[in-house]
């Protein structure tokens, strides 16, 4: 009773169709429209002419119109799109491409794949009307997710550089950006090409890019999945296996809107148990609280941990610039401006999320704080208004050694591979009611051997999560007897000084009050020899003052070692 996932179940006849890359209706009108049409990636390297096997659907023409009717025929099916995805790991996201299109290297390719994504983003809204939800639904949000956030950091200067030029001509920001357009601009001319623009805009003399809605796709996407997609999935039984990692980079994306509070909670309450006790959801709540609570030494080391995952960190870096105003701003509040003290700038750097101390002082002087090789100077700090501050210089949003140490080599490599075998009950086909006859027969007994590996590895994954959940809770009580050893034997070395302390003090204190009662005996001497020579010379009344005082002290010589008796 179980049917392949990639199979239609809905008998719209509107149903997706498309088996290729790029509907042949696109392709011609395409080739129609020019050469601008066709990207460097979508041409042979040797003629440089359009080849419809490399061509790949883009939202552009794809999705050209308002009110364009989505026809079956052009609507790729979801194992076209998944197939669509392996080409563009293996072809267009690999270190082969970006030489080949130096000197804008990456930033051209995904200029392209950009809007390919958002091709594929729009087909899948329209694939889910037909084709039921499965981990294969969800792993094609997943992979092109990936790729979206690994061009966040790749690109991260190049993506910035629209609103580096938007501050106004004579700002340092749009300075920078002019010069980095000149510098790694997309060129509009292609050796042996008309000069045109050669599938984007983007160039030193242009008007910039079409990437400015990249934010709003991984948000929107997102949203989709983990609200959408995944429980969808859970309520029919099904585990979604990358549910925490996709959760953790939502509630980290929410968190980077700071008036979204709100929905991180709302997310994080509505995750499955064992999905919120995971270490993906843990340390994205970890970064949530220490950007609401704009604790920026929180928020950088966690991200500076060697085990924080490359893509946490890539999403992270879109919120650097915030969190170093809320760092320097935190400074010049804290510091007395009567403390002359520069600020070491290599525990700057560390503690502001920089590579070097170089980067760290070029952020320093653009935000107004001086610095020298002294260190930084806080209490001098000349900072801009908060409404005038720049998010977007070249110092803000440039890569850190920290994290492009993690950054593979090939873009596609984060994108991850298909899901190899799916499979749906035909109950779940979408707009309920009886399925319709599926387009192509399924072998029965091998949906039951899948049946039967799913359950297998669900069984495992769990034996596996059994597993590390005891150690972890027998690490956890290893932990606290140790920490329960180690405080009683503080305790008791602490109680061992103490009681040494108490007996040095006795001990300080009788020899104190032995030295004390000698001297009251001497005293007491001195006054009875006194007394005696009084009366030996007849003046008695000289004599009962002696006798007197002696009495005095040896009252307070009792109390010494010399007792009573022996003074007398």
């Amino acid at each position: 009773g179980e049917v392949d996932a990639h199979t239609v179940v809905s008998g719209d006849p509107n149903a997706p169709c498309c088996a290729t890359k790029v509907s042949r209706k696109e392709y011609e009108t395409r080739l129609e429209r020019g050469n601008f049409a066709f990207s460097l990636m979508e041409r042979d390297p040797v003629t440089n002419d359009p080849v419809f096997e490399k061509t790949v659907c883009r939202y552009e023409f794809h999705r050209g119109g308002a009110g364009m009717v989505w026809a079956g025929e052009e609507m790729r099916t979801l194992r076209a799109v998944h197939e669509t995805i392996d080409y563009l790991r293996t072809e267009w996201m690999s270190n082969k491409m970006i030489i080949r299109c130096r000197p804008a290297g990456y930033v051209l390719v995904y200029k392209i794949l950009h809007d390919v994504i958002k091709a594929i983003s729009s087909d899948m809204a329209f694939i889910r009307m037909h084709f039921p939800c499965s981990l294969t639904v969800a792993s094609a949000f997943e992979r092109t997710l990936r790729a979206a956030m690994d061009a966040h950091y790749r690109c991260a200067e190049d993506l910035t550089v629209e609103q580096a030029r938007g501050q106004g001509p004579g700002t340092s920001a749009a300075e920078w950006a002019a010069k980095w357009l000149h510098e790694k601009g997309i060129p509009n001319a292609r050796a042996g090409l008309p000069n045109e623009t050669v599938g984007c805009t983007r160039s030193s003399g242009g008007e910039g890019t079409s990437m400015g809605s990249h934010e709003d796709y991984i948000y929107k996407n997102l949203m989709t999945l983990v609200r959408d997609v995944y429980p969808t999935l859970r309520s029919s039984g099904v585990v979604p296996p990358h549910e925490a990692e996709f959760a953790g980079y939502c509630i980290i994306l929410l968190a980077m809107r700071e008036t979204y509070q709100s929905a991180v909670q709302e997310v994080y309450q509505n995750l499955p148990a064992e999905i919120r006790k995971s270490t993906e959801v843990r340390r994205a709540i970890n970064l949530s609280e220490a950007m609401h609570g704009r604790n920026y030494v929180r928020f950088f080391s966690v991200v500076r941990r060697a085990d924080t995952p490359y893509l946490v960190c890539c999403l992270a870096h879109q919120h650097f610039p915030r969190m170093r105003r809320h760092a320097i701003y935190t400074m010049v509040e804290m510091r007395d401006k009567r403390s002359a003290i520069p600020e070491p700038l290599p525990e700057l750097a560390r503690i502001m999320g920089f590579s070097n101390v170089q980067d760290t002082v070029e952020w320093l002087l653009i935000k107004g704080v001086p610095a020298d090789e002294k260190g930084a100077h806080i209490y001098k700090a000349n900072l801009p208004e908060p409404k005038t501050w720049s998010e977007v210089e070249l110092a803000d949003v440039r890569k850190v050694d920290f994290i492009t140490s993690r950054m593979p080599l090939d873009p596609g490599d984060v994108v991850g591979l298909p899901i190899t075998h799916d499979f749906v009950r035909p109950s779940a086909a979408p707009g309920g009611g009886a399925p319709a006859p599926t387009r192509t027969p399924v072998d029965s007994a091998a949906a039951a051997a899948r049946v039967a590996a799913n359950a297998a590895a669900t069984a495992e994954q769990s034996a596996e999560r059994k597993k590390e959940r005891e150690a972890a809770a027998a690490a956890a009580s290893a932990a606290a007897a140790v920490a329960a050893a180690k405080a009683a034997k503080e305790r008791e070395a602490a109680d061992a000084v103490k009681a040494a302390q108490a007996r040095e003090r006795a001990a300080a204190d009788e020899a104190s009050r032995k030295k004390e009662g000698a001297a009251q005996v001497v005293k007491a001497e001195l006054a009875v020899s006194r007394g005696r020579k009084s009366l030996e010379q007849g003046d008695a009344s000289a004599a009962l003052a002696s006798a007197k005082e002696a009495e005095g002290v040896l009252s307070d010589a009792s109390r010494g070692v010399a007792g009573e008796g022996e003074a007398r």
